[in-house]
């Protein structure tokens, strides 16, 4: 039998616990979960090592479902053990501390790396992957090689079970979301997202309805919403089954477009990811994705055309654009980087604090500055 290890008792905080807001209360975890949250002067008995967080925001530690790279290194370009530590590092200081490790369309070689090393992992927080690509539409390619799209083949679909229990996610457009396409990868454990498509809302209506469920940085590298034709974008908004992921960095999506989507989307099915690229974390303002240079100008990264190309900022960021800007409540932005993406990507014990979750939390002073994270 194992004997179970210390007892940590944080104290004094405001909780975000993922359900409510809870002021001067604690937590106490044991072995990397939560074992009880109540009020500061009830500490459990049995308590090691009592952390005073002196009002501090606790809150879960966030989901990021869709990070390209950081740190200097970018996953496609080099995936294996230590690509993924660098990368892991670089978003947990931001208080992230779960991602799905993302391959953009590549060969099938690179491909089946990426599969690969993500489910022999040792990088905890490397939760799974995500697949953007390759089977994407040409006229919405965005930073995606052209020349690397193409359908996902049986091996590359096959391979993916591997990766349990990991999460998985593949992007891929509405016009390659065939029937046996979409039964194969969900039969794979993938939850499908569309995203780079050109499609019309009754396509897209058409592709949600074999069992597609989410969309990839809405508003981003998709059919735009019109008056006569509200495209992919406005296909997703109608919907309240579909979540949809959205780039909150300031350069992506204005933050009045995101306010609508914030109004249209039922709680719960509005998430942020990052689209963080090797910029993100590390201080360079060069890099390469997709096998092409990318640089970061006056906020921006693009590639040699002027293509938006990912991002360089982290979650964190997400979280204060959408508070700052947006107006939207510290405790839905706290739930957007993390219960509503874990929920989305079946990670049950993430995105929360409650007795049995993960004890992967981060502490953020009142001016939502990263002071602290908890993870194991």
């Amino acid at each position: 039998m194992t004997t179970p290890g210390p007892t940590t008792w944080w104290t004094h905080a405001q909780i975000h616990t993922g359900q409510a807001v809870l002021e001067d209360h604690g937590v106490a975890t044991r072995d990397g979960i939560v074992q009880c949250v109540a009020p500061a002067d009830q500490a459990p008995e049995g308590v090691d090592a009592t952390i005073d967080l002196d009002g501090a925001i606790l809150a879960p530690g966030f989901v990021d479902l869709q990070v390209n790279g950081g740190g200097g290194a970018t996953f496609t370009e080099t995936p294996d053990e230590n690509c993924l530590r660098t990368i892991a590092d670089a978003h947990r200081e931001a208080g992230t501390t779960a991602f799905l490790a993302t391959c953009i369309s590549a060969s099938r070689a690179t491909t089946l790396a990426c599969i690969e090393t993500v489910a022999s992992t040792k990088v905890v927080d490397c939760a799974g992957l995500h697949l953007e690509g390759p089977a994407l539409d040409l006229a919405r390619s965005g930073a995606h090689d052209p020349d690397a799209l193409r359908a996902l083949d049986a091996d590359e679909i096959a391979a993916l079970a591997a990766v349990a229990p990991r999460a998985i996610r593949v992007t891929l457009s509405v016009e390659r979301a065939t029937r046996a396409m979409v039964d194969a990868l969900i039969a794979a454990g993938a939850v499908i997202s569309f995203g780079h498509s050109e499609a019309t809302a009754a396509e897209a209506h058409a592709g949600f309805d074999l069992g597609v469920t989410g969309v990839t940085h809405l508003f981003n590298a998709m059919s735009g919403m019109s008056a006569r034709e509200p495209g992919l974008a406005g296909a997703a908004l109608a919907r309240d089954d579909v979540h949809c992921g959205i780039i909150a960095d300031g350069v992506h999506v204005d933050a009045t477009t995101i306010g609508v989507a914030y109004r249209a989307k039922p709680k719960g099915k509005l998430h942020l990811v990052s689209d963080a690229i090797a910029l993100a974390g590390s201080g360079l303002t060069k890099t390469r994705l997709g096998g092409r240079r990318v640089r970061k100008i006056d906020g921006r990264c693009v590639n040699e055309d002027g293509t938006l190309a990912g991002s360089h900022a982290r979650l964190i960021d997400g979280v204060r654009f959408c508070v700052d800007e947006v107006g939207i409540p510290l405790e839905e932005a706290l739930r957007m980087a993390s219960g509503y993406p874990a929920l989305h990507n079946r990670l049950p014990l993430h995105g929360r604090i409650e007795r049995g979750s993960r004890a992967d939390m981060v502490v953020l002073t009142r001016a939502l500055d990263v002071a602290r994270v908890i993870t194991g």
